[in-house]
């Protein structure tokens, strides 16, 4: 198995073959997305103070989580309830029909707190609701650890384009429920100023662009 000494070293010779001079190259994104994934395994549940994750999961046996819209609004004013009381950091977010992704930066925070305290909240609110016996998500949440800019802008684009890579979509800000612009974000969930500041330094491609490419 890969570890924390040899994956970063991956990691920039990636940065070099994907990224050069600092331009965005989108003919190898598909290529890119595939291969930083399957680096970044190894590292699925290591856990680091002020640490930046993809947080996600899906529903038991891929039951739907999400029948109606009013749900996704319940679960995502959980998340901000949540966020100011820890002070943790979205980055993104995109909610499906049966799965979810969020990138998180927990602040210092324990991200199993966070992740805990907002999938319970809302398994119980599910099963009141639908009269629902058992698990509502498949065990436990799944993260991985972000320990590169180019593997956080990767991630960006993955979630974001949740909607589309399922068919439901055509077009990036058609998906209400994924937080590719700041009018899309109506619980002021995500930090826009953070996540333009970290997709600044690694390409002056302009960030839609970057997301419909």
């Amino acid at each position: 198995m890969l570890n924390g000494t040899i994956i970063p070293g991956i990691v920039a010779h990636l940065n070099q073959w994907f990224n050069f001079g600092g331009k965005f190259n989108s003919q190898f994104m598909l290529k890119q997305q595939f291969l930083l994934y399957l680096f970044h395994m190894g590292k699925r549940r290591i856990l680091e103070k002020d640490g930046t994750y993809h947080a996600y999961t899906r529903g038991n046996d891929g039951m739907v989580i999400f029948p109606e819209e009013i749900d996704k609004v319940v679960f995502l004013r959980k998340l901000k309830s949540l966020q100011v009381e820890y002070d943790f950091t979205i980055a993104a977010y995109c909610l499906m029909s049966n799965h979810l992704h969020i990138l998180i930066k927990d602040n210092g925070i324990s991200l199993p707190d966070i992740m805990n305290s907002l999938l319970d909240y809302y398994a119980k609110y599910f099963n009141a609701k639908y009269k629902h016996k058992g698990h509502v998500f498949e065990g436990r949440f799944k993260s991985k650890i972000v320990l590169s800019l180019l593997y956080f802008v990767t991630l960006l684009r993955y979630i974001l384009r949740n909607a589309i890579a399922a068919g439901i979509k055509n077009k990036i800000h058609e998906y209400p429920w994924a937080s590719s612009r700041k009018e899309l974000d109506f619980c002021n969930l995500v930090d826009f100023d953070y996540i333009m500041t970290k997709y600044s330094e690694y390409t002056d491609l302009p960030f839609i662009d970057f997301l419909n490419n």
